[in-house]
């Protein structure tokens, strides 16, 4: 008996042929897709740069009578904003010291040599700057073009001379940079202290201006002026009181005086009379009279000062309590100042803090402007 194998060949449906030639072309697009965009993208990534490639071509000029040389196919053009320190161009030695530097092509080693590969195309000083907290900082700009023999030599080029010369300016800046970062820092830590202080002499002002109204209050308590006028309107009257006592008193003082002298002499003449001298005058009656007199002056000299002594100290008490007002109203205001105070220090501090929570280029290592390197076609112009 012979069995005979048979072999069937795999039934495809119309419907998974569809989706099998769907597939094959969205493929197909995609990778045209892709060599398109390498061919022509104007931004290809890289870890640390992006080069934006440019259609319009640069040229690069050469003497008619210049021997045969070397002659670059493409450059790179890098920009730099600095700041507080114009950078330096380094030198091309180093840039083929780099790892990037290391892989260029043997074409483009011999044109580093025989040809001017890097030109300076910007140079330009800008106005000094004041920085958010008002220091002021040097700044500028400046644009260097790299040639190369090749596409590829001119990013490696451009990624070499990135890394030498933010290396090489960026130690450079340092201490500028360190400088001016420090006052911020001495801002920062200035109104730091300024809070704290700030706020350590709230509550004691507050505790001192509540014992001193406590005081005012008592004051009117005990009988004392209720208001700022009536004091001074008080002290108004008693200085005028006081002025025609002084007035008194100086006449009291000299009809003392007076009668003291003439007492005097009266007992002198008293002394020395004779029992016939009597007989002619007596001066005794008269030292009497003087005597008499001399008492009543006193007596109204003495109630004079009382009534002196009792009008200054009424107005001792009238400018005690105005000595109060005028201190509750001194300590309110620098309660109130010491606030106002505080809300400026603390608003300080939050934009300070914020400047060093998101510091801006001038507080910053320098970079190439955005990251970019833009790459140019070269054409050769020779000159007369």
């Amino acid at each position: 008996m012979t069995i005979t194998k048979t072999t069937t060949k795999p039934k495809y449906s119309s419907q998974l042929v569809g989706k099998l030639l769907i597939i094959t072309i969205v493929i197909c697009t995609f990778v045209s897709l892709c060599y398109c965009k390498e061919q022509t993208n104007t931004v290809i990534s890289n870890s640390k740069l992006e080069f934006s490639l440019q259609k319009n071509a640069l040229t690069y000029h050469r003497k008619k009578d210049a021997p045969p040389a070397i002659v670059p196919t493409h450059c790179a053009k890098i920009r730099i904003t600095w700041y507080h320190h114009e950078p330096t161009m380094p030198e091309v030695e180093e840039l083929v010291k780099t790892s990037a530097g290391k892989s260029i092509s043997p074409l483009q080693r011999d044109f580093l040599k025989a040809e001017k590969a890097i030109s300076v195309s910007i140079r330009e000083a800008l106005s000094r700057r004041a920085g958010r907290l008002g220091f002021i900082y040097d700044r500028g700009r400046i644009e260097y073009i790299l040639y190369s023999v090749s596409k590829d030599d001119v990013k490696k080029m451009a990624e070499a001379f990135a890394e030498v010369f933010l290396k090489q300016n960026n130690a450079t800046l340092k201490p500028f940079l360190d400088g001016y970062l420090n006052k911020h820092h001495d801002k920062l830590r200035q109104y730091q202290k300024l809070v704290t202080e700030t706020k350590a002499q709230i509550p004691k002002k507050e505790q001192e201006l509540e014992e001193l109204k406590t005081e005012l209050d008592k004051l009117k308590d005990r009988g004392y002026y209720q208001s700022e006028d009536q004091a001074q309107k008080a002290i108004l009257e008693l200085n005028a009181m006081l002025h025609t006592e002084n007035i008194e008193l100086a006449g009291m003082q000299a009809k003392r005086e007076a009668i003291e002298m003439h007492r005097a002499i009266v007992s002198q003449r008293v002394e020395k009379q004779t029992e016939t001298d009597r007989k002619t005058i007596n001066w005794e009656p008269i030292l009497l009279n003087l005597e008499q007199k001399y008492i009543d002056v006193m007596i109204d000299f003495e109630v004079a000062r009382a009534r002196q002594k009792t009008a200054r100290d009424l107005r001792g008490q009238a400018q005690f309590f105005l000595t109060k007002i005028y201190k509750v109203g001194e300590i309110s205001g620098k309660v109130n100042n010491l606030k106002n105070s505080l809300n400026v220090h603390e608003g300080r501090l939050q934009q300070i803090e914020s400047v060093l929570a998101n510091p801006q280029p001038d507080m910053l290592p320098l970079r190439l402007y955005q990251n970019i390197v833009n790459i140019y076609p070269v054409v050769i112009k020779t000159n007369e």
